[in-house]
């Protein structure tokens, strides 16, 4: 499955209402961190075709559109990855950190080391 760019509120919902799990990358245009995290982000993609991945950069979002995202997110640093799991979030953490994205994408998919 490819990216899948929000940029406006219906897409957004209409993503999160079709597929089962998603995991959402949240970033803006002039973040450094969100700049340096967001290629491995990228490259996960292919690695998981089970998952829906989503970009959403907010600072090129309508009001409306950023509002609702922020809020049904809980936005509120940058970047932050969002996993859910039907529409419900499951998990969420904000920073360029590559362990927390790997952990989150192998809570669904059973590739825990435990």
């Amino acid at each position: 499955m490819e990216l899948q760019i929000i940029t406006k509120k219906s897409d957004f919902i209409n993503i999160i209402d079709n597929n089962e799990y998603v995991i959402v990358y949240c970033g803006l245009t002039f973040c450094a961190p969100c700049n340096k995290i967001y290629p491995i982000y990228e490259d996960l993609v292919n690695q998981h075709p089970n998952i829906t991945f989503c970009k959403i950069i907010l600072d090129t979002l309508d009001d409306e559109s950023d509002t609702y995202i922020r809020d049904f997110l809980k936005l509120s640093k940058f970047p932050t990855f969002t996993l859910l799991n039907n529409g419900v979030i499951l998990d969420s953490f904000m920073g360029p950190y590559n362990d927390k994205l790997i952990n989150m994408i192998n809570s669904i998919t059973g590739d825990d080391d435990f």
